[in-house]
């Protein structure tokens, strides 16, 4: 019925626009009179698809629909983090946070987190919603309320309800988090590396296909995406006619900086923390420690600086996640308590705190003499935002990293701090020496940061996806995009029940090992019974009569 319809408008067609004409050209009182008296909306959609929608705006358009009457995409805002919003909170949560409140001063913004969120805002509504539910039911309304949905890339491969979303997204690429997985494959079995690099690509193809906004941390992650947009089929003749800079596209929204720097009002390591004295010299590793950091190279370095000083001492924020379940454990954060203490360092030089809350972090950055990260040379460190190095350049504390990331480069560039070739302790141990040697290094940085910080305040950073709400609508190839959306969500679904019936089979697996196992030990307790005993006894008894053959033995035959 809906083919036949559609078949019947088609052909009448002509004859309803020309009718039309006729009617439009006697008409005394105009669109907005009249629809003014009419609460429905005029673009209430009949169908929950993507695809629906987007041909919906480009008939209206195609066939000179009144304004009035012309689907309306608000600027209503729905931002999704997967990540905890209370307080402590990691890079993700922290930047869904920073968003949602610098956008709730001009738009309409809800914050949804998992569980339930323990912080507020004036003008930010936040909600929380249920992570245990497969199909994220208790997001729901809240979506369906929204004129667009902002999430981490992952998100809306991992939402089913986002898979489909019928209405504009924004999609945020700040967290490479592809390049994470390739840093922790090492870590991995074998046999599951194969799975990682499938999921990957079907996440990409997905993403690539919903967003009508893309935004990532730094123009060198902008390259990089720009790249698999392309391999996407996003970057093509209609993206490129409706904007030669593709910045409608993707945009970058660095990760922001407070406007105003923190104050200091009590003391939380120099005498306080234990083993930490009054007068020492803290070096702060201002976040987790994650497989793709190099931790351990500080460590060799910090060894040489306690042969020249002693009063040195080096404080990690964090060693693992404080939700296991969202970020587990990583194997380099043993590796790193492991060699403190095979150096005798754990307790005297060595401390590690349980992640900072995030509205404390400023008493241990002002406290701090330097802010220090080190990581391996690999493509996560070369496309990643050093995000808590920020929160330094935030509180003028001057940085000594690894060089090769993005945010690293603006700090020698604005004189911030110091950077040091990847995997070279000796230059490391002689750079922290020569700046905790400079007595006037902090005043100069905390100078230099002014400037930083007037550049990157979170409500500038966030003006990309501002300019998006002012004009909420598709992107202009959408429709093609969405084709290639649904054949991207096939295969998820595909792999989603390949990884189910994998599972499955493991746990049966599992069991037929465990049943194996238990008839083993059940036959090792029947050789070992008495019966057995007896019966080995005769049987040996046997082999040694027969063995010798003497006619004055006794034997047994069938009769005993």
């Amino acid at each position: 019925s809906f083919l036949v319809a559609i078949d019947q408008v088609a052909d009448e067609m002509p004859r309803l626009l020309e009718k039309r004409r006729r009617i439009q050209a006697a008409r005394v009182r105009s669109d907005e009179e009249i629809f003014t008296r009419f609460p429905t909306r005029p673009d209430n959609w009949i169908f929950p698809w993507r695809r629906y929608h987007v041909v919906q705006d480009q008939l209206a358009r195609e066939l000179g629909v009144p304004d009035v009457l012309q689907p309306r995409h608000g600027s209503r805002l729905l931002i999704i983090t997967h990540e905890t919003i209370g307080s402590q909170m990691a890079g993700p949560g922290i930047r869904a946070w920073e968003m949602a409140c610098a956008l709730a001063q001009r738009f309409d913004v809800i914050l949804a987190a998992p569980g339930e969120p323990a912080r507020n805002h004036p003008g930010l509504h936040i909600v929380g919603y249920d992570t245990d539910d497969p199909y994220y039911a208790s997001l729901d309304s809240y979506i369906n309320n929204a004129d667009v949905v902002l999430a981490m890339g992952p998100l809306f491969a991992k939402m089913d309800r986002l898979r489909d979303l019928s209405k504009p997204a924004i999609v945020d690429l700040y967290d490479p988090f592809e390049l994470e997985k390739l840093a922790q494959s090492p870590t991995v079995d074998e046999q599951h590396r194969v799975d990682i690099d499938i999921e990957s690509i079907s996440h990409l193809r997905l993403e690539g296909a919903i967003g009508d906004l893309f935004i990532c941390a730094s123009e060198r992650q902008r390259d990089f995406w720009l790249g698999t947009l392309l391999a996407a089929g996003r970057v093509n003749a209609v993206t490129y006619a409706q904007d030669h800079t593709l910045r409608r596209l993707i945009d970058v929204v660095p990760f922001g900086i407070p406007p105003e720097p923190p104050r200091k009002q009590r003391g939380v390591l120099k005498g306080v923390h234990p083993g930490i004295g009054p007068e020492d010299k803290v070096l702060l590793w201002n976040g987790g420690l994650w497989q793709w950091f190099d931790p351990l190279t500080l460590i060799d370095a910090l060894v040489k600086v306690l042969r020249v000083r002693e009063d040195v001492k080096l404080f990690f924020a964090a060693g693992h996640h404080f939700d296991p379940e969202t970020v587990p454990e990583m194997p380099i954060y043993t590796q790193t308590v492991a060699r403190c203490r095979e150096l005798d360092l754990l307790g005297h030089h060595v401390f590690f705190g349980d992640w900072i809350p995030y509205d404390e972090r400023g008493e241990y950055l002002l406290e701090a003499d330097l802010g220090v990260s080190t990581h391996r040379p690999n493509l996560e460190s070369h496309f990643s935002s050093r995000t808590r190095l920020l929160d330094c350049v935030w509180a003028g504390l001057p940085v000594i990293s690894t060089a090769g990331d993005s945010v690293s480069d603006m700090i020698v560039s604005r004189g911030l701090g110091q950077t040091v070739p990847p995997e070279r302790p000796d230059l490391l141990a002689e750079a922290i020496l020569s700046m905790l040697a400079d007595d006037g290094l902090r005043a100069r940085v905390t100078e230099n940061a002014q400037t930083v910080r007037g550049e990157l305040t979170w409500t500038q950073v966030v003006e990309p996806i501002a300019t998006f709400l002012d004009h909420v609508t598709f992107a202009p190839d959408a429709l093609t995009a969405s084709r290639t959306a649904a054949e991207a969500r096939r295969t998820i679904v595909q792999l989603d029940r390949l990884e189910s019936h994998n599972q499955q089979l493991e746990q049966e697996r599992n069991q037929l090992e465990q049943e194996r196992d238990g008839l083993k030990d059940h036959l090792n307790e029947i050789r070992q019974g008495r019966v057995m005993r007896l019966l080995n006894l005769v049987d040996r008894r046997l082999s040694a009569l027969k063995g010798k053959g003497n006619p004055s033995e006794p034997s047994l035959d069938k009769n005993g």
